[in-house]
């Protein structure tokens, strides 16, 4: 499956960031919220969207 082509390469990366966060280092939503500057719901969306990219990019954080 291709990436959608009407998000933007930030808004994608975002997505990625977010679910990251919260998946490997724990980060809070409300955390996220306040460092991005963005509403708690903005950030769930972007956890659910940053985890379809990443699985479909094989992208993630390795550890020793």
């Amino acid at each position: 499956a291709a990436l959608p082509s009407n998000r933007s390469k930030a808004f994608q990366a975002r997505s990625i960031v977010c679910y990251l966060a919260v998946s490997e280092l724990a980060a809070t939503n409300a955390m996220l919220s306040r460092e991005l500057g963005i509403g708690p719901t903005a950030v769930s969306k972007a956890v659910a969207r940053g985890k379809r990219l990443a699985n479909l990019l094989r992208i993630g954080i390795e550890s020793e």
